[in-house]
């Protein structure tokens, strides 16, 4: 059985309810806010944060909303900032046609839930599972293949208006892929402190000395992949988790849905199906060049080898399984993956 990675603290939810409902009446977007009911963990999808969902009762009916928190024993990243996740939600939906939910409230402090969090509108659809594999069950994996296609021409469709926005207005974020590679040289230090790096360290060596001069400037969503989109049907309806996003430019969340992709086709030994297509569309969409795409993978991966080298390390100190070499998820999974694209010269 496959090692369950997703996060859960335990957490008391009648509390939460309680101390959120409080916090929003005086703190967030919603006007009339009465209560928080029916909280409960959100389940099958990605692990770098606590996810709650729970319904705010106001004076003019219920919404659906979100709650993102960072589970601060166990960070996935480095000084994680909701607000700047919330700053990031509040520009796209501004300045881009690419939806994604409505801020209802940010708390970058402990004081309230114990966490630092972000409250989102919740957004009708499904989300195509990491947990299990899209490719082998699910809503997506129940679609005809025509759908699937459409499906997937809609979803790089808003990476195609995200990618060729107007970042001029853009002021919460450094432009360019030097600051992303300065703050993924701190994220090896840290985790480094956790655990040992081995050939990551030389795998941070390398995406320093040919970080790309000439690629595209521009948004990067940064954590682009099918699990963090909802869909009704083969539309999607909201663009998900910010947490990652940067100015290191489009490239970035071309290398980065490319890995997912891989991850759940070829490296978790499983069919892709029928349907998931090219990235045609989006090259077509955006007019840019696919430049420097080795460096941008590689980058990717050794992003998520921390991530997961950090994560496993916290799980084998609190006494929880982690994959093993052999599963498609492990570290060494994705070294493999780096030495097989440091070895092409292409």
């Amino acid at each position: 059985m496959a090692v369950d990675l997703l996060r859960r603290t335990g957490r008391d939810l009648d509390d939460l309810q309680r101390r959120l409902g409080d916090w929003l009446r005086s703190h967030g977007a919603l006007d009339g806010v009465l209560a928080v009911e029916r909280a409960r963990p959100a389940e099958g999808a990605g692990t770098a944060n606590e996810t709650v969902l729970a319904e705010c009762r106001t004076t003019r009916g219920t919404r659906g909303i979100v709650v993102r928190l960072t589970v601060p024993e166990a960070a996935a990243h480095l000084d994680p900032d909701p607000e700047r996740q919330a700053a990031a939600l509040r520009w796209v939906a501004a300045h881009t046609a690419v939806p994604v939910p409505a801020v209802y409230g940010v708390d970058p402090t402990v004081e309230v839930l114990g966490a630092p969090f972000l409250v989102t509108e919740r957004v009708a659809g499904f989300v195509p599972p990491d947990y299990p594999n899209y490719n082998t069950a699910g809503p997506l994996h129940d679609l005809t293949a025509d759908a699937r296609r459409t499906l997937w021409q809609d979803a790089l469709d808003q990476m195609c208006r995200l990618h060729r926005a107007d970042v001029s207005t853009v002021d919460f974020l450094e432009p360019g892929p030097e600051p992303l590679v300065r703050y993924w040289e701190r994220m090896a230090d840290w985790v480094g402190e956790r655990a040992p790096l081995g050939p990551l360290a030389g795998v941070r060596d390398w995406v320093r000395a040919h970080v790309p001069a000439d690629a595209p400037a521009g948004l990067s969503w940064g954590d682009a992949r099918l699990g963090n989109m909802l869909f009704a049907g083969t539309r999607c309806t909201a663009v998900l988790d910010w947490e990652m996003v940067s100015l290191g430019g489009p490239t970035v969340d071309l290398a980065w849905w490319l890995m997912f992709d891989c991850n759940h086709s070829t490296d978790a030994g499983v069919e892709r199906l029928p349907g998931l297509g090219t990235l045609d569309r989006w090259r077509a969409g955006t007019g840019l060049p696919v430049v420097d795409l080795r460096w941008h993978e590689v980058f990717a991966l050794f992003q998520l080898a921390l991530l997961r080298a950090g994560a496993f390390a916290d799980r084998a100190r609190a006494g929880l399984p982690v994959p093993g070499d052999d599963d498609p998820r492990s570290v060494r999974r994705l070294l493999d993956r780096i030495d097989t694209r440091l070895e092409d010269p292409a």
